[in-house]
């Protein structure tokens, strides 16, 4: 259980907080492109890592992403005009660019406007979500295309959920994958149907609903990987088709390796059958634990164990891929020199 002050410093994400000058080393999504859809079309308001903030495409289609209060008087730029490629507070007529700069103003008999320039960040529009990257200019990573940089509109959709908590909160129930076999089950699972998925490949989702709710205690198994860490929570079913002879835990591949397709079709007695979403082979049955701290994890090797199921019984495997941060589309961060997680 964490304590009080360790939760505080999990879950405070403004500027100067740990956890917040560790997020803001990512690239973030900030908004959805349908939030300003159009050139010239109204700010919209951003509250991102405890800070107030504006967006807005201005009239010549460029993204912006600045501080919302204005630096003069302090009114809010979300009543903003959006007019001729700047952004014009409605206090006084200051306007500034997209870069934060401020370009113009009619209310001073002497403008100044060299001498004033208002918080903003870089921004990078893909896949229907504006990105943002908050930290430092020097430790700025070039963003990653998660492959929608190039489609086309009618091959993306994006779409945004609020969810009223503190997003590494919610990130440590999504990677917890035996709250599954508790909080998201119903006794009407029992008498859902058997539909032959119980095999190697992907399990339908009826299916896993059964998995979950017959083995409620998973064997995890961990993978540093570059991004991060990935798990897998090894489940035990109740139905079995012959396929592998590998004991439990031993054998993790998502579409088999040829020496284990051989082994399969040799071994059609075993009482084993594996159900993968996404895993990876060791060629040394081991197990890893592995602990999450902020800048990454930390793990140890530990023996794997082989007692057997009950015959008859087969394990079907879910795995989740988490990151020190997540995104949107991918939970993947820019993997580059400059990554915390590395």
């Amino acid at each position: 259980m964490l304590k009080a002050e360790e939760n505080e410093i999990l879950t405070r994400v403004g500027p100067g907080t740990p956890m917040g000058e560790l997020l803001r080393r990512y690239w973030t999504p900030a908004c959805l492109s349908a939030e300003i859809p159009l050139p010239g079309s109204p700010p919209a308001r951003v509250r991102l890592l405890g800070e107030s903030l504006v967006a807005f495409r201005d009239t010549a289609g460029r993204v912006g992403l600045v501080q919302e209060n204005c630096p003069h008087r302090g009114a809010s730029l979300y009543f903003g005009r959006n007019e001729d490629a700047l952004l014009r507070c409605v206090y006084h007529g200051w306007a500034f660019d997209t870069d934060g700069k401020c370009v113009d103003m009619p209310s001073e008999p002497a403008p100044f406007c060299e001498k004033v320039r208002m918080k903003s960040y870089p921004v990078h529009e893909s896949g229907g979500i504006v990105w943002t990257y908050m930290g430092p200019r020097e430790t700025m990573t070039p963003f990653r295309d998660f492959g929608t940089d190039e489609l086309p509109r009618e091959r993306w959709q994006a779409s945004k959920l609020f969810t009223d908590c503190n997003w590494v909160q919610a990130m440590e129930g999504n990677i917890d994958t035996s709250h599954i076999s508790h909080l998201h089950q119903w006794n009407g699972v029992d008498d859902i149907p058997d539909d032959g998925s119980d095999k190697p490949g992907y399990p339908s989702n009826a299916m896993s609903w059964k998995f979950w709710r017959h083995d409620r205690a998973p064997r995890l198994e961990v993978e540093d990987t570059w991004y991060g860490y990935r798990y897998a929570g090894i489940r035990t079913t109740r139905t079995a088709t012959p396929t592998c002879a590998s004991p439990p835990m031993s054998c993790l591949t998502a579409r088999w390796s040829p020496a284990c397709r051989g082994a399969s079709a040799r071994a059609s007695s075993s009482p084993w059958t594996t159900s993968a979403r996404r895993a990876t082979a060791s060629p040394t049955p081991r197990r890893r634990t592995s602990t999450a701290t902020a800048a990454g994890t930390s793990s140890r090797w530990l023996p794997s164990p082989t007692a057997r199921a009950p015959p008859g019984s087969g394990r079907a495997i879910t795995v989740l891929t988490t990151t020190t941060r997540s995104t949107a589309t991918s939970s993947a961060p820019p993997r580059s020199a400059a990554s915390p997680t590395s």
